[in-house]
């Protein structure tokens, strides 16, 4: 055996190693086969999540935008029902005038066959002091009739019956004055008044009807 080292030699025979290679060289090829693939699914799963992604976003931004335009349907369809609203309310003080414009000028051919307004609004005075006279005249002197006719008045001792007399004379004084009151105030309030005419406003605090919805902008 010779012992100098040959450097071409090997410990392994050539044709050893190239048998080695040609086993080890198909499970490399898998393992690289497989590192391959996988790369490739990483990828794919990577596009696929990336897709997802902004599929998802599109539905977020899809259902803002179905939300905004329920709030815009909602907003036209009561704004539709307040148009129309509005229209039925014109249409019925367009109705309303007409009519207190007939029945406005009615009243004032009949208050110029009567002597004119400042008769009409005498005559008016004068019905609300004789309206006023009976209530505190003819109402009160019922109830005093009333009392003092009762059975349970009769049954009453006689001292008794003198003091019940005696409220009710004081009663009948103190709306006696307050009666005089109100007759001051009734000519008070006809002569505050210079108008020559029925007024419109007037005639809608005659028969009840709420002036500034008939005539909102006068």
């Amino acid at each position: 055996m010779n012992s100098e080292f040959d450097s071409d030699r090997t410990l392994v025979p050539e044709s050893d190693v190239s048998d080695l290679n040609i086993k080890c060289s198909p499970q490399t090829q898998r393992n690289k086969q497989l590192s391959n693939d996988e790369e490739s699914n990483l990828k794919i799963l990577k596009e696929i999540r990336k897709v997802e992604n902004e599929i998802d976003r599109d539905i977020r931004e899809l259902a803002k935008k179905e939300v905004l335009l329920k709030r815009a349907v909602k907003v036209l369809e009561t704004y539709s029902k307040e148009v129309k609203t509005l229209e039925l309310i014109e249409k019925w003080r367009a109705i309303c005038q007409c009519g207190m414009s007939y029945l406005h000028n009615s009243i004032l051919m009949k208050i110029d066959r009567m002597g004119g307004y400042q008769e009409y609004r005498k005559k008016e005075m004068d019905a609300a002091k004789r309206q006023l006279e009976y209530y505190y005249d003819d109402g009160i002197q019922q109830q005093m009739e009333d009392i003092l006719e009762s059975p349970d008045f009769f049954h009453l001792p006689e001292e008794e019956k003198n003091e019940i007399r005696d409220r009710i004379d004081e009663k009948v004084k103190e709306a006696e004055e307050e009666k005089q009151k109100q007759l001051k105030k009734i000519e008070s309030n006809f002569q505050a008044q210079d108008a020559n005419e029925m007024t419109l406003e007037e005639l809608a605090s005659k028969i009840k009807v709420d002036f500034s919805m008939v005539y909102p902008t006068q």
